[in-house]
C-alpha cells in the first residue's frame, strides 16, 4: 500500500495520540481504493478493506476502511457527529474516493469528495436536515436550510463519527435486536414543513397535535396509506415521521435510545406494530433490521434502497449477568462527543443528547 507521503499530516494518527496505527489512513488505501472492482451496495465490506477485527464476548466485530479521514477545519461553524459509517454510508464513500483518485485527484480531495457524498447519506440525511432546520440551524447560521450545509454551504460544516470507519458486529450489520415497552413507545405524526423549518401541519393521520389552538381538531388528511402517499409526492401533503424509543437487548443498561424514521412502508406497520406490543405481557424483545428493496421503475431504471422493517420476537427475557458501563464511564468516554443540554433550551430535555444520531445516551 505504500508509505505515508512526505509532508502528509496523518488525522488518524494525530487526533488518536498514536494509539491507532497511521496504516488506517487515506494515503495506505488510495491505490487499493484505485484497484477495487464496482462495490454492490448489498455487500460492500470487501477484505481488501478489513483494518480490524477481533473478538469480544463471544461477539466478532470487524472494521472496514471508509475514506472519511479528513482532518477538520476549525473555522467551521458546524460539527455534526454520527456513531460509525453503515452499509449505504460505506459503499457511497467507496464509490466517491475511487473515482475521485481515478481521475488523478489527491487523496486529501478524494477524502473530502467521500465525504461530502456520502456523510448522512440516504433517509438519514433527509431526517437530518429536518430535525437541524426545525430547531433552527439554518437560521442561526443565516441560510434558509441545512440541507445547504451538505452542498452550496459545505465549508460550515464538518462530519464525522465516533468511530470514522465502519463497524460490524458478527458480520451482521443489518438487524439489532431491541427492547420496546408497549405501544406508546411508537408513535407517529404526519408533518409538513415551510420556508425555514416552520412546521406548518402537524397532525396524527386524523386530528392536529399541534398548534395548541387546533389540537384535537380533524387534520384533513387523506383517509388512505396510498392517498397520503401520493398527496406528500405532489408536495400537498405532510410527511411522516415515526419515533421508536428502545433499549439495547445486549446492553439494557445503557438507557433509552430513539429511532426516528420518515419511511412510509414503517408507517404502515405501525398498526399491526402496535397491535403486537399490546398483546405482550410487558416490555417486549424486538428486531429493527433494514431490509433491501430492488425494483425496476416504469421507464426501466433499477433502483435499490433499504427500509427499516420491526418485528416483536417475544416478551422480554432476562438477559444473561453480564458486567456493564456505568452512565460515569459512558459520560467519561464520549466526553468531547456529548454535551449536556439545559433543560428548556428549544425543547430539549436535561439529558445527554447525541443530536445526529438521534439517541440519548441515558438520563443524568
Amino acid at each position: 500500500m505504500g508509505q505515508i507521503a512526505a509532508g502528509h499530516t496523518c488525522a488518524i494518527k494525530t487526533a488518536s495520540g498514536g494509539l491507532i496505527s497511521a496504516d488506517w489512513c487515506i494515503e495506505h488505501f488510495a491505490q487499493v481504493l484505485v484497484g477495487l472492482p464496482d462495490l454492490a451496495e448489498a455487500d460492500p465490506a470487501r477484505p481488501e478493506l478489513l483494518i480490524h477485527e477481533e473478538t469480544v464476548r463471544s461477539k466478532h466485530i470487524q472494521i472496514y476502511y471508509t475514506p472519511f479521514d479528513r482532518s477538520i477545519d476549525p473555522d467551521v461553524k458546524v460539527i455534526l457527529v454520527g456513531v460509525t459509517p453503515g452499509r449505504r454510508q460505506l459503499h457511497l464513500a467507496v464509490q466517491a474516493a475511487q473515482a475521485a483518485l481515478t481521475e488523478g485527484r489527491s487523496p486529501e480531495e478524494a477524502v473530502r469528495q467521500a465525504g461530502q457524498t456520502a456523510s448522512f447519506a440516504g433517509s438519514m440525511r433527509k431526517t437530518a436536515v429536518t430535525m437541524l432546520d426545525a430547531i433552527g440551524l439554518a437560521e442561526a447560521l443565516g441560510i434558509t436550510t441545512a440541507s445547504t450545509l451538505f452542498g452550496e454551504h459545505a465549508g460550515m460544516c464538518a462530519t464525522t463519527s465516533a468511530v470514522c470507519h465502519a463497524v460490524f458486529v458478527n458480520g451482521n450489520y443489518e438487524t439489532v435486536r431491541i427492547v420496546v415497552d408497549g405501544p406508546p413507545a411508537i408513535q407517529t405524526r404526519m408533518r409538513l414543513f415551510g420556508y425555514k423549518g416552520k412546521v406548518l401541519h402537524d397532525c396524527d393521520g386524523t386530528r392536529f397535535l399541534a398548534p395548541e389552538a387546533e389540537a384535537g381538531k380533524p387534520c384533513g388528511c387523506p383517509g388512505t396509506f396510498a392517498e397520503k402517499r401520493l398527496a406528500a409526492r405532489s408536495y400537498r401533503g405532510p410527511q411522516p415521521s415515526i419515533s421508536i424509543r428502545f433499549k439495547l437487548a445486549a446492553e439494557p443498561a445503557l438507557g433509552e435510545f430513539i429511532h426516528v424514521s420518515g419511511s412510509r412502508a414503517l408507517l404502515e406497520t405501525v398498526p399491526d406494530l402496535q397491535r403486537a406490543l399490546a398483546e405482550a405481557s410487558g416490555p417486549a424483545t424486538c428486531e429493527i433490521s433494514l431490509e433491501l428493496v430492488k425494483l425496476t421503475t416504469a421507464s426501466g431504471r433499477s433502483v435499490c434502497f433499504r427500509k427499516p422493517v420491526v418485528r416483536v420476537i417475544g416478551d422480554l427475557s432476562e438477559p444473561e449477568p453480564r458486567p456493564v458501563a456505568t452512565r460515569r464511564a459512558i459520560k467519561r468516554r464520549c466526553r468531547g462527543w456529548l454535551r449536556p443540554m439545559p433543560a428548556g433550551r428549544r425543547g430539549f430535555p436535561d439529558r445527554w443528547v447525541c443530536l445526529v444520531g438521534w439517541a440519548e445516551i441515558g438520563r443524568r
